[in-house]
């Protein structure tokens, strides 16, 4: 006999499970769908649906071999949902109770999860004959969240600092710029706040999106959207076809109707991550800047993230935070050299 649904979800989340873990969990002690049915449900493969229910039965202490697993699960939910006062999911927190969008942004998640882990795990290097995986060589990047090229001259800076301290020393920095404060690529995305990521060539913004993406999709990082990264120059050929509407575009890729992905839209649901904006040029790259500022305008709930050459930036994006890539410091440089 099926679980109630609501209570559930709220042993889901007192356990911590993850939205894979828990989209699992619901079909089969809320709908009595065996493995096949819930592969079959979340599109995915029977293998990844005993892969996230190992993770559920860990996370219950569970660790007996087989279906003992199972039934020693569905005994502790009974055990609880008889002591449970029939009046206590009244109580629950508004997240606790069933939300048809919490269920689709897991259904969605479960769906992309692989294509993701195939698509951006790895990457090409440089001389290198083979693909690299991402986990062997990323190393978290620092974001400076005040932009270099925003500073006032650094002479000036530095002629200021000598004429209130009459030290020499101040002419001591001639070269290396005005330090700033650092803080971790990942760290900065909780604020929540739309980012323009600018960066030197190479300085590791595309690496640092695929972490972003990896993170999510592994429930650790924004566990609560439908991570999404879009190449745009590969967007310039795809968002013809939909007049460069991102809209229409997510709805194809999250392969929902346009009732659905515009309610996970509303609810700020996704975390769209746009990579290579000083890629596209020409009148694609103004529909395209164009679109983004009308998207993040529309959907002010939404998190964006798009990367951009530092020298690129010719207009300012309203509802964007301008932060900026750091060079590596030495612990960074060694230990991206042992990676390689």
């Amino acid at each position: 006999m099926p679980f109630p649904h609501d209570f559930l979800t709220e042993i889901a989340r007192t356990k911590k499970l993850t939205d894979l873990e828990i989209a699992v969990f619901l079909l089969l002690f809320g709908q009595d769908k065996n493995k096949v049915q819930i592969a079959i449900e979340l599109n995915t493969t029977e293998t990844v649906v005993s892969t996230r229910l190992t993770g559920v039965y860990k996370k219950f202490g569970i660790n007996e071999p087989g279906p003992v697993k199972e039934r020693e699960l569905r005994r502790y939910l009974e055990e609880q949902q008889k002591r449970k006062p029939a009046s206590s999911l009244s109580n629950l927190p508004a997240e606790s109770v069933k939300d048809p969008v919490d269920a689709l942004v897991q259904q969605v998640r479960s769906r992309l999860h692989d294509d993701i882990q195939r698509l951006h795990r790895t990457m090409p290097l440089w001389g290198i004959d083979r693909w690299v995986p991402l986990g062997d060589l990323f190393v978290d990047v620092n974001i400076l969240e005040e932009l270099s090229s925003s500073r006032k001259s650094e002479l000036d800076d530095l002629w200021q600092d000598f004429s209130q301290n009459r030290s020499y020393r101040s002419f001591d920095r001639i070269g290396l710029g005005k330090e700033l404060k650092r803080v971790s690529g990942l760290e900065v995305l909780t604020k929540n706040a739309n980012l323009m990521v600018v960066g030197k060539p190479g300085s590791g913004k595309t690496t640092y999106l695929q972490r972003v993406v990896m993170e999510c999709n592994a429930g650790n990082l924004q566990a609560r959207r439908i991570p999404v990264l879009i190449k745009l120059r590969d967007f310039v050929e795809d968002g013809r076809e939909v007049a460069y509407s991102l809209e229409r575009y997510l709805e194809g890729c999250w392969r929902l109707s346009d009732p659905e992905a515009q309610s996970i839209l509303d609810r700020g649901r996704a975390l769209v991550l746009l990579d290579g904006l000083d890629e596209v040029t020409g009148e694609d790259g103004k529909n395209i800047a164009k679109e983004i500022k009308r998207f993040a305008r529309t959907y002010p709930q939404v998190q964006v993230i798009v990367t951009c050459r530092t020298q690129s930036q010719e207009s300012r994006f309203e509802r964007f935070d301008y932060v900026e890539v750091a060079d590596f410091n030495e612990t960074q440089a060694r230990a991206f050299a042992q990676h390689w």
